[in-house]
């Protein structure tokens, strides 16, 4: 189980991910030396085991021993794959960077989830979010016919799963959610704006596109994402990625959007329920992207966790 630990400071909380056991023998493997060696080696930056074998100075073999029980008692995972010297290197990071141990259940009604979004999620969505306040719109594609394919949009009521996300940690003036038509009939290009759906839908999306650090072929939107040597073509493949406002480089557009409508919502999905495993290398950077896949846990035919593609 996961939640939030806050450590109460004189000036400010600070809050974390935290992984709850029930159980105390699942901690045990943090009580071994070398296992909590190579636990706090993760933490400080994701690796293949080979790695972090050669940093501690230990023999593979152990070194594999160890990474495999903190994998079987849910404490590291892999979160991608590299190829290294033509072979793959699996990487690994811990689930949680806090692990504790739950004897009651209870604790105290929250209602304030300010202190409890991490900081690289807040500074992605920054300054679209900016001082506890939204100073950005939130922009869906029109569900008319429009654009240069004519196209109907048919993400846009996936805005409300982010709006709902969004207004646990800030507050907004007026409606901030508007058409991508809306957008241009007020000249609001300019402005701090979170597209919501494919550039075959989106006209937002689509006027960024060639500034994406992965983006969706331009002959036709909805054949996949290209970017940093490897391609994404399925359905339920979504993008998350910030650039630069083209027209106001003050400003920041963050794109989330799939190949198809599934995509899109795998998109808001990780962005809702895993930003701190989407944003947990996001050092600030002016050109970013992310992409996810939609997974169905329960096989009843719809979305229902991520995982992180790339």
């Amino acid at each position: 189980m996961r939640g939030y630990l806050v450590k109460k400071g004189r000036e400010y909380d600070l809050s974390k991910d935290v992984l709850i056991f029930d159980d105390p023998s699942m901690l045990k493997p943090l009580t071994n030396k070398i296992a909590w060696e190579m636990l706090t080696k993760l933490a400080e930056k994701p690796s293949h085991i080979a790695g972090i074998a050669r940093e501690l100075n230990l023999y593979r073999q152990k070194a594999y021993y160890y990474a495999e029980k903190l994998e079987r008692a849910g404490i590291i995972r892999i979160t991608r794959e590299d190829n290294i010297r033509g072979g793959i290197a699996r990487i690994y990071s811990p689930v949680c960077y806090a692990f504790c141990l739950d004897i009651s259940g209870k604790g105290e009604t929250l209602t304030n989830m300010q202190g409890f979004i991490d900081e690289r999620t807040r500074n992605f969505f920054h300054p679209a979010i900016e001082d506890g306040e939204l100073k950005g719109k939130i922009v869906v594609g029109s569900p008319e016919p429009h654009g240069p394919n004519m196209t109907v949009a048919k993400d846009g009521h996936l805005a409300a799963t982010l709006a709902f996300f969004l207004g646990g940690w800030c507050r907004c003036k007026g409606n901030p959610i508007r058409l991508d038509i809306e957008v241009r009939a007020r000249k609001e290009e300019g402005e701090n704006l979170i597209a919501v759906g494919g550039p075959g839908t989106n006209l937002i999306t689509a006027s960024v596109n060639r500034y994406l650090p992965i983006r969706f072929d331009e002959r036709n939107y909805w054949a996949g994402l290209s970017g940093r040597g490897r391609r994404f073509s399925s359905e339920r493949d979504g993008l998350i990625a910030k650039v630069k406002n083209p027209l106001n480089p003050s400003n920041r557009i963050i794109v989330l959007a799939g190949v198809r409508h599934l995509g899109t919502k795998a998109a808001i999905l990780a962005i809702t329920k895993r930003h701190d495993e989407v944003f947990e290398d996001y050092e600030g950077e002016e050109s970013w992207a992310r992409v996810v896949r939609g997974l169905d846990r329960d096989g009843d035919g719809d979305i229902d966790d991520v995982e992180v593609l790339l």
